[in-house]
């Protein structure tokens, strides 16, 4: 007999079957839940702006993020800001009020970010960042602290228990450690003494994994000055010497500069430094610079606003302008404190450097300051661009994404490297070998070539690299996948490193006292992009002034890359020519405004000049009808000779009549001997004659004569 299932049989199977699932759906209605370990991403619980907490839920609860953080432990960074940073998939960030929630999955090693438009309620665009640490937020960074103070052998290298630690934690790397296989590492530093004791705290197993020690040189009386940012600097943009573009201070990836165009023609999409690496050997900090903004890290802030500034060749002409911030920490100038600086250079010949610097202090002695700055490149455009390297003899088209370290052959003019565009353009690269007065230490730089993707940098980046490895792994080459760099759209990473000397007499990337007076010795590093071509600059030389009926010869003096057409316009409203060195008749005399029109492959120039035809000077002269009878019409006829345009002034003689008519009549009003004048004048000279005129009066005896 076939036995029938009980009612509570079927009611535990019912809830046995539907309870995960009503579970599933709290979790994606309620993705805020702080849980951590195998749940949807832990989320901010510290102190949100509404539109923080706002951005949060929608990412929280978009079902791409779930797709990533469901069943992995995650947990919610930062949320920062958007500005101008964005990928093309968030557009409408354009005009939007937008933020990126940032998101850490511990057991994948992974940032997932998620742009959201606020004001739309809407999740734009979901980015999965395998190798990326977002800053730590404040739950994290008071757990590497409490963990750190608590750790007995802090106390035993201290000689007692601190209350604070010198710095804060912060991203930090250590070699032979789980901070270099895929484990989010952050290290408080404690001062004793003249130096720092640093506690590495991995995050990812909660931890305390290692103590270390460094040296620091004692902080000098007065050497620095306390001050405090001031939010984010202005945006701004730049039109001049041909060049326009953007520039924003970020979150997290200092100073960025966009839409570059020279002369209407698009040469970078955008160059930004994503993070320093300063390493001491052993270990190290990854330092972010950048206005925060968002709850996640301790970036080291703006210290004032974005200057814009001209740049001078040796003798003083200008020859381009800079855009340049400056980072520091608040009391640089003392020990375990930094200053960077970012300049972004544009010469009125069409090339420009990414530059940036580095002053120390640090928190040792023997530190190595390494940037690792982006290039989004555009020859001529963002697509088919491709890339190569010079042999000795040849430049070599690289096939595949790549590194490359700096080091000869180098070409007579310093190249290295070349990047270039299908249609022709291309721009040469010149690594820093001592143009920064800095006796040729040289950049000793690292340089990726990997295909353009929005999730490799086109929003702020959290912590792509460790800052002690001793190879090409430099942060970068998490982004090599082998795929192709022959006509796509390019991305260049350039990671120089400059090491500190701290000798008197070679001092290098040092300060000895910051603020008021400082005396630094800043290290600087990064590549000139040189234009294989240059734009055409139209120009010339005439033989003016000259006569009417003489030949105008006009001699062209333009300057830029072949091959350039050229279009003149004579003023006249005639005469026009396709020759670079033409000669013209003028028909008329006149100053005429000249217009010469140059075009090469960079576009079209015009420059204008006044050119001037002399006529002949006037010779005035005139006949008339005289004598005649008081009552008759005076006439004089004008026999002027001389280049138009010509006035005429005419004075009759009898204090009343004048005239300014070519050819004028007059009527006297009594008889007489009258001195006519006539005076001509025009851009020639002027000229005047005068004339006796008789009108004479009839006899009253003829009258009676005249009734009959």
């Amino acid at each position: 007999m076939k036995k029938t299932p009980s009612r509570l049989f079927l009611i535990f199977i019912s809830l046995f079957l539907v309870l995960p699932l009503l579970a599933l759906a709290v979790n994606l209605l309620t993705p805020t839940r702080a849980v951590r370990g195998k749940s949807p991403a832990a989320p901010l619980t510290d102190e949100l702006t509404p539109e923080q907490a706002l951005a949060q839920d929608l990412a929280l609860a978009d079902s791409r993020v779930q797709g990533y953080t469901l069943g992995h432990r995650s947990e919610v960074m930062g949320v920062r800001v958007v500005g101008q940073h964005f990928t093309q998939a968030a557009g409408a960030c354009a005009t939007a009020d937008c933020r990126q929630v940032e998101i850490y999955l511990f057991d994948q090693d992974a940032a997932v970010t998620a742009l959201v438009n606020v004001d739309a309620r809407e999740v734009l665009d979901v980015l999965y960042q395998p190798g990326v640490h977002p800053g730590i937020n404040k739950r994290l960074a008071d757990l590497a602290m409490e963990l750190a103070l608590n750790d007995p052998r802090l106390v035993e290298q201290l000689g007692f228990r601190p209350q604070a630690a010198l710095m804060a934690p912060n991203d930090a790397g250590l070699l032979d450690s789980a901070c270099v296989q895929g484990h989010y590492c952050v290290a408080p530093i404690f001062e004793v003494n003249n130096g720092a004791v640093w506690v590495f705290v991995d995050l990812t197993d909660e931890q305390v994994i290692r103590l270390a020690w460094t040296g620091m040189a004692p902080n000098l009386p007065g050497g620095s000055v306390p001050y405090w940012t001031d939010g984010c600097p202005p945006a701004g943009a730049v039109n001049q010497d041909g060049w326009s573009l953007s520039y924003e201070t970020t979150g997290t990836d200092s100073l960025r500069v966009y839409d570059v165009t020279y002369y209407g023609r698009t040469v970078l999409t955008s160059a930004k430094l994503v993070e320093w690496h300063a390493d001491y050997g052993v270990w190290g900090f990854e330092d972010s610079t950048g206005c925060g903004g968002g709850g996640g890290g301790f970036p080291i802030y703006p210290y004032g606003d974005t200057q814009v500034n001209d740049l001078y060749d040796d003798i003083h002409q200008r020859i381009g302008f800079e855009v340049v911030q400056d980072f520091r920490m608040g009391n640089w100038g003392n020990s375990c404190n930094y200053r960077y600086e970012q300049h972004f250079q544009f010469f009125t010949d069409g090339r420009y450097r990414v530059v940036a610097g580095a002053y120390g202090k640090g928190c040792a002695t023997n530190g190595l300051y390494k940037p690792l700055v982006r290039i989004d490149v555009a020859v001529d455009g963002d697509e088919g661009d491709s890339f190569a390297t010079w042999d000795g003899s040849n430049w070599v088209t690289q096939t595949n994404e790549n590194w490359w370290l700096q080091g000869e052959p180098y070409t007579p003019e310093s190249y290295l490297w070349r990047l270039s565009d299908q249609g022709g353009l291309s721009y040469y690269v010149e690594p820093g070998q001592g143009q920064f007065g800095d006796g040729g230490r040289g950049d000793d730089a690292y340089l990726y070539v990997v295909q353009h993707h929005p999730e490799e940098g086109d929003t702020d980046l959290g912590v792509i690299g460790d800052c002690c490895l001793n190879d090409y792994q430099q942060g970068p080459h998490i982004y090599l996948n082998n795929e192709s760099i022959e006509n796509q759209n390019l991305v260049v990473w350039y990671v120089p490193q400059m090491l500190t000397d701290v000798m008197p007499g070679s001092y290098y990337c040092w300060t000895i006292t910051g603020e008021p007076d400082p005396e630094t010795y800043p290290c600087f590093g990064g590549p000139m992009f040189h234009p294989s071509s240059a734009p055409a600059f139209a120009g010339f030389e005439d033989n003016g002034p000259i006569q009417l009926g003489e030949t105008a010869v006009f001699a062209n003096t333009t300057t830029g890359s072949e091959p350039i057409s050229y279009t003149w316009d004579f003023g006249d409203g005639v005469g026009t020519s396709t020759e670079a060195n033409p000669t013209y008749v003028y028909s008329q005399a006149g100053t005429f405004l000249v217009t010469l029109t140059a075009t090469n492959e960079w576009g079209s120039n015009s420059t204008s000049r006044p050119f001037t035809v002399g006529g002949f000077a006037p010779e005035a002269g005139f006949e008339d009808n005289g004598p005649i009878w008081l009552g008759e019409t005076a006439v004089f006829t004008n026999t002027t000779t001389g280049s138009d345009p010509l006035s005429y002034f005419w004075d009759f003689g009898d204090g009343i009549g004048t005239s300014t008519e070519a050819n004028p009549t007059y009527i006297y009003a009594a008889s007489g001997t009258y001195s006519v004048t006539l005076s001509v004048s025009s851009e020639w000279g002027s000229s005047a004659v005068g004339r006796a005129f008789v009108v004479n009066l009839r006899h009253p005896i003829y009258l009676p004569l005249l009734r009959r």
